[in-house]
């Protein structure tokens, strides 16, 4: 079967190392560590410059997800998968305010896959369709049984999945327009040891939840080497049902938002050789300031309130702007 139109197939690897230090697990241990959630690496080429003038390059189909009002330029139909292995490094460090006893937990992290997909297809001259399925927010923690802070969690495993039709409008010769509307997946379970008396009780909580958030982007283009990229991505507000299973078991419900966002990129090509990109990105994780869970039964609510987020990225990269891109694979049909 022939599909004539499917000008390349594009398939990109990458490890992607991340490393910090777990500085508090709160009593709902939903979607903790907040910024250590976020995974801009989804992947894709633009992986190999950090990220830097993600919303700005367009010049392949993951730009569907990275801005896509960048989906103009993608003058044929383009497929790319992406593949990538995260390295994930987290450390407890009890200090002496620490008042329960046990270990450090150890590195509560690990290796996991990660993978995306991304679609662009030309409709006319001024309009460009994509799609993206992507994985940007996830959390696998893991500590040893007698570490300190078992009683909130010894386990943590969040994942997200996001689906993203969207469509690439061209005003004009320098100024395009992009829209994706997100369907988000979020499954999330935790583990913890909780003392009941004269023996340790073994709690998991877990839940799932579906939300629809939306994508809005523009690119400007000055000039033939010189592109800006402004891409904002609505906050998700997770209503995330599900079971705790104790002794007995109980329905639980939590509610918890996935901030907003804003990046601004820039491209600019310095010479046919080299290009230099440049990110000023924001989040608003001001929306991690509670999180509540309910309990269906005689017990109540649980509040965990953070005093102060704030969140900022500003990568800035040089690359070589002059390479043959095809070797990654090209073919005309399947």
């Amino acid at each position: 079967m022939k599909f004539k139109n499917i000008a390349r197939l594009i398939v990109v690897a990458s490890i992607t190392v991340t490393t910090g230090t777990a500085l508090l697990l709160w009593s709902s241990g939903l979607f903790a560590a907040a910024g250590g959630l976020a995974f801009p690496e989804q992947g894709g080429p633009i992986s190999g410059t950090a990220q830097a003038g993600q919303a700005a390059v367009a010049r392949d189909a993951s730009t569907a997800w990275l801005n896509p009002a960048g989906l103009t330029r993608i003058d044929k139909t383009q497929l790319l998968v992406g593949a990538q292995i995260i390295d994930l490094s987290a450390e407890f460090n009890p200090d002496s305010r620490t008042t329960t006893t046990g270990s450090d937990g150890g590195n509560a992290g690990g290796s996991f896959p990660g993978g995306s997909f991304y679609l662009a297809v030309p409709v006319n001259q001024r309009l460009t369709a994509g799609f993206s399925f992507t994985a940007p927010y996830g959390l696998p923690l893991e500590y040893k049984s007698d570490w300190v802070g078992r009683s909130y969690a010894t386990e943590l495993d969040l994942l997200t999945i996001n689906i993203e039709p969207s469509l690439g409008y061209k005003v004009n010769d320098w100024v395009s327009i992009g829209i994706g509307i997100d369907f988000q997946y979020a499954d999330f379970e935790q583990k913890m040891i909780v003392p009941a008396g004269p023996v340790d009780l073994n709690v998991a909580i877990d839940g799932d939840s579906w939300e629809v958030g939306a994508s809005l982007g523009i690119l400007f283009e000055p000039s033939a080497t010189t592109r800006y990229g402004l891409i904002y991505r609505t906050e998700m507000a997770h209503d995330l049902e599900g079971d705790l299973n104790t002794i007995v078991n109980r329905q639980v419900s939590a509610s918890q938002t996935i901030p907003q966002s804003l990046t601004f990129s820039a491209y600019h090509e310095l010479d046919p050789r080299w290009a230099i990109l440049a990110d000023v990105g924001w989040t608003d994780w001001s929306a991690f300031d509670r999180t509540v869970i309910n309990i269906n039964g005689p017990a109540a609510q649980l509040e965990r309130h953070l005093e102060f987020w704030a969140g900022c990225a500003l990568p800035v990269s040089q690359e070589l702007a002059a390479y043959d891109r095809r070797f990654v694979c090209q073919f005309s049909g399947v």
